[in-house]
């Protein structure tokens, strides 16, 4: 009796996996987050002003994090904007900034 039992579970597990409809997994692509080219261009002036400056003063290459704040200055700069949409342009911006030169592979933007 529960032998039938037993093997009545497996066989009715056996045709629920074979029958039910199978997941595709695609691979995700990356969404490319939305700069215009003059935004862009701003961007990267802004941030090669800052880098000499810091070059002129300190008489040195920055190191990644110095580099990354320069990046966050260049956003403030390039974005002016208040509240939400600021916010959001100034992280693609970052996100742009850094994954171009290098400093992180896959910036998460927050």
């Amino acid at each position: 009796m529960v032998l039938i039992l037993i093997l009545g579970y497996i066989m009715l597990e056996f045709f629920r996996k074979l029958f039910s409809k199978q997941r595709k997994r695609t691979k995700q692509k990356k969404k490319r987050f939305y700069l215009s080219s003059e935004v862009r261009s701003k961007a990267d002036w802004k941030y090669q002003k800052l880098l000499r400056k810091f070059k002129l003063r300190n008489k040195r290459e920055p190191i990644n994090r110095e580099k990354f704040w320069i990046i966050v200055n260049a956003s403030h700069i390039t974005i002016r904007r208040k509240g939400f949409r600021g916010h959001w342009g100034r992280q693609k911006v970052r996100k742009y900034l850094l994954e171009k030169h290098g400093i992180r592979k896959n910036y998460i933007m927050r």
